[in-house]
């Protein structure tokens, strides 16, 4: 297996996390941009000027609020939320043909979403140092061979 291969995999999955974690992030503020949206640009009452708004009770104006860059925000988060979940779902397909073992799993758990050393995982697992560099350099090669 070429040396590159098992970095692009390695990169692949550190990556993984951040986009999932991103993915999740996109969501909510989608949610919010959508709630902001539905509130000042649908809802906002049809008033020919601001001074007719002075005597209608508890009428507001929202022509202070930026649709057009709400708009755009949202077209914007749509498309990277699009981008983030095809990416995060090609990697999970790709780990889930795999059929991890526990052991396997829990050592990419600690690789790449706890940021872990191969030193630092050895010492937790109680492993050597070289058999956990092998075993996660095996995971990869692995790895970087599924296509999906």
């Amino acid at each position: 297996m070429r040396d590159e291969d098992i970095k692009h995999a390695d990169r692949e999955l550190a990556d993984f996390i951040w986009k999932c974690n991103r993915l999740v992030t996109t969501w909510y503020e989608l949610k919010e941009i959508n709630a902001r949206i539905e509130v000042f640009g649908v809802s906002s009452p049809k008033i020919r000027s601001k001074e007719e708004a002075k005597y209608q009770r508890g009428t507001q104006i929202y022509s202070d609020v930026p649709l057009l860059e709400l708009f755009e925000e949202e077209a914007e988060l749509t498309s990277e939320y699009k981008k983030l979940s095809d990416d995060c779902n090609y990697v999970r397909k790709k780990l889930q043909r795999m059929l991890l073992t526990d052991m396997e799993i829990e050592l990419l758990t600690l690789r790449y979403e706890h940021r872990l050393t191969f030193y630092q995982i050895s010492s937790r697992l109680n492993y050597s140092y070289t058999s956990v560099y092998e075993k996660l350099t095996s995971l990869l090669e692995i790895y970087s061979m599924i296509k999906c």
